[in-house]
């Protein structure tokens, strides 16, 4: 998407008065002037046409249409001059901002915003001073008279804005859920725990590993909540494990509103719909919506809870006078202890009650939600409007450009330096274009000239290529990486990874796969032990991206043994290994399963025959593999054996699939975290991968 900087709208200075109604609605006004100004020639085309230059060399007669703004919340209570907690597309009321939504392609709930007719009572009021018009505009969420989106032709405002992963999913709802998290492990004293399990998450690619406990990050920005919501989920089942029977039914409640909200802001993520998974989405949220109960007792606001304080505050001091009173009396300490435990219970009932009673989860962002998968129908995937692009261009056209600048009338600085950006960077890709295409006689005259270091280019043997292009992956194609040169054969790779029984384990592996015999390798394990054999530490499997199968993501898969990777502790990634059906039941982990890389070897055998092997220690599917109905994650375990080799298995590097993310859940138990990316998800989750 290409973002061209065209003004800088005028911010008022925050003075002292600034947030009384008057100046604000003189600052609104201000805004939507300057705007109209910005908007003023698309009024005109709008309305006629203009002939256009097309890249197929026609002309043709168009019609240019504001159909987006990309913003979040706040600034489209600006641009439409709405009260803070009104929705921008709908007229849902205040009070039903927490509702259900309503089910899909079912008729809109509330009635969408007409801004016609606001338009046209702001003219009334205008032209005959009569009050009840501006009182209708007010129950209609609607702060101004003025809009500058009303001078467009063949625009509603009602549907420029659209939903924005940024601020609606990661710093919205996400932020909001792990406060009410937060405070649910803080009831049941498992704050620790789920502190000890997110510090301790393994790597992934793409995944930045948090270096401390959650409640030690002072600031969440849109990375962090990215990570989070990865991982939060899976961090959040660990911590509740091993539940009492009375808890085991509020923590499976939390469990499934978790995992809902989560499963929701993964299915927004998806660049390509159908109506199976906007289905999906849907049940999601409604599944939510239907669980989220279970956190409404930490939905209080900031006047309810003075309240509520306030209310035990007089219990108590009524409750004290009564135990002063019976002590005085000659009551025995032991019935006084006895009803003080009641006191007790009485006012943490009574807090709980009233919590729950002014608990509400009526906030717009709540409400957002719902739009999403109509927006989907309408206009396309949700990620091509979200905030990420237009903050990213915001720091390279804006911060970027004012840093340039000597800070004396910065704003004409900036908008004459994004011009000249913007106009060399056109020149360079047209001298990048043509070079490309010029004949040969003419590349040794261009190549003399230098402009190879200006353009970024590098020549070769056929012409010029680009310094910036990135590589596609070969399709199957695994390398290995890291040698130990240190390793000479198979003995020394069995001391290096700690492994005895390493040329035993090998052999199974040849003998089961014919590859033994006289220009093979050996059938006696002595003969076997002395066969040429290098270790590696990394293995790069390409792994194609989500919904866009021209396209790979390169996972580096460590394995370093007893040995410190980068300084830190040792390395040994969890991956997927390929088996089938045919060794154990695998149900929704569909014929994968996961395994701890132990070690990385290439075998040179008869006929100078190479063979790369991984050597992995299996990971067991618990309960068949079936993901649990609550979390929908997968528990695998670790075997007991009688030998130390029982677990080790020896196979072809071509059944690594990828990495695997495993949260810990117990001595040799792990929770296989489904969430991490949409991969891993949409191929690990119950019946989830028939939807694309």
């Amino acid at each position: 998407m290409a973002l061209i900087l065209l003004a800088l709208l005028p911010v008022p200075p925050k003075l002292k008065d600034s947030r009384s109604s008057v100046v604000s609605a003189e600052n609104n006004a201000i805004t939507h002037n300057v705007l109209a100004t910005v908007l003023e020639g698309l009024v005109e085309s709008g309305k006629n046409g203009i002939t256009l230059d097309c890249a197929d060399g026609q002309r043709r007669h168009c019609f240019p249409i504001l159909c987006a703004w990309i913003a979040d919340h706040m600034e489209h209570v600006l641009l439409q001059n709405l009260k803070n907690n009104a929705c921008p597309q709908c007229e849902v009321p205040p009070e039903r901002l927490g509702d259900p939504p309503s089910a899909l392609n079912a008729p809109v709930r509330y009635s969408l915003r007409n801004h016609r007719r606001y338009q046209q009572l702001a003219e009334d009021y205008q032209d005959t001073g009569d009050e009840r018009r501006i009182e209708k505009l007010a129950q209609k969420g609607i702060k101004g008279l003025f809009n500058a989106f009303w001078i467009l032709p063949r625009t509603n405002p009602s549907e420029l804005p659209k939903p924005d992963l940024l601020h609606t999913v990661y710093l919205g709802i996400l932020k909001h859920l792990m406060e009410w998290v937060q405070d649910f492990l803080k009831k049941y004293n498992r704050l620790d725990i789920f502190d000890e399990v997110w510090s301790s998450m393994g790597a992934y690619p793409g995944f930045t590993v948090p270096n401390k406990a959650y409640r030690q990050v002072s600031q969440w920005q849109g990375k962090e909540m990215r990570n989070l919501g990865r991982i939060v989920l899976a961090a959040f089942t660990a911590a509740l494990r091993a539940p009492t029977e009375a808890q085991r039914y509020p923590f499976r409640a939390a469990t499934r509103c978790v995992a809902a909200l989560i499963d929701f802001h993964l299915l927004a993520q998806y660049k390509i719909h159908t109506e199976t998974t906007l289905q999906y989405m849907h049940d999601s949220l409604e599944t939510f919506h239907k669980e989220k109960y279970i956190f409404q007792e930490f939905r209080v606001g900031k006047r309810a809870k003075k309240g509520i304080d306030k209310l035990i505050a007089e219990m108590a001091l009524t409750q004290a006078a009564e135990t002063l009173a019976r002590k005085n009396s000659g009551e025995s300490a032991a019935k006084r202890r006895r009803v003080t435990v009641r006191q007790r219970e009485e006012l943490a009932a009574t807090r709980e009650e009233e919590a729950a009673e002014k608990a509400h989860f009526n906030f717009i962002k709540m409400h957002l939600l719902e739009h999403f998968g109509s927006t989907v129908q309408r206009f396309g995937s949700i990620p091509l409007f979200s905030t990420d692009i237009s903050e990213l261009a915001h720091k390279t056209q804006i911060k970027e450009s004012y840093r340039r600048s000597n800070k004396n009338n910065a704003a004409t600085q900036i908008l004459d330096n994004y011009g000249r950006v913007h106009a060399f960077g056109m020149h360079v890709l047209n001298l990048m274009a043509a070079i490309q295409n010029a004949p040969p006689n003419l590349l040794n005259d261009i190549k003399k000239s230098g402009v190879e270091d200006v353009l970024g280019l590098e020549f070769n043997s056929r012409g010029p290529i680009s310094s910036t292009t990135e590589c596609a992956l070969p399709t199957g194609q695994r390398l290995l990486r890291g040698p130990d040169n240190a390793t000479k054969n198979i003995d020394d790779a069995a001391m290096a990874l700690g492994i005895p029984d390493l040329a035993a384990c090998i052999l199974r592996y040849a003998k089961n796969n014919g590859l033994t015999g006289p220009k093979d390798l050996p059938e006696s394990l002595k003969d076997l032990s002395e066969v040429r054999a290098r270790r590696y530490k990394t293995l790069q499997v390409p792994v194609p991206v989500f919904q866009d199968p021209d396209s790979y993501v390169s996972h580096n898969l460590r394995c370093t043994s007893s040995e410190c990777f980068r300084g830190a502790t040792a390395r040994n990634d969890p991956v997927w290994i390929n088996v089938g059906e045919d060794v154990t039941k695998t149900g929704d982990l569909n014929g994968r399963l996961p395994a701890f890389l132990r070690g990385l070897l290439k075998l040179r055998g008869g006929s100078n025959n190479s063979h790369r092997i991984a050597v992995v220690e299996m990971l067991w599917p618990m309960n068949g593999g079936i993901a649990d109905t609550c979390d929908t994650l997968i528990r695998v375990q670790r075997r007991v054996y009688k030998s130390a080799a029982g677990g080790i298995w020896v196979t072809n590097i071509r059944s690594i699939m990828g990495m695997a993310h495993l949260v810990p859940y117990g001595q040799g138990r792990w929770l296989v975290n489904n969430r991490i990316d949409l991969k891993t998800w949409n191929d690990v989750y119950m019946g989830l991968r028939n939807a694309i």
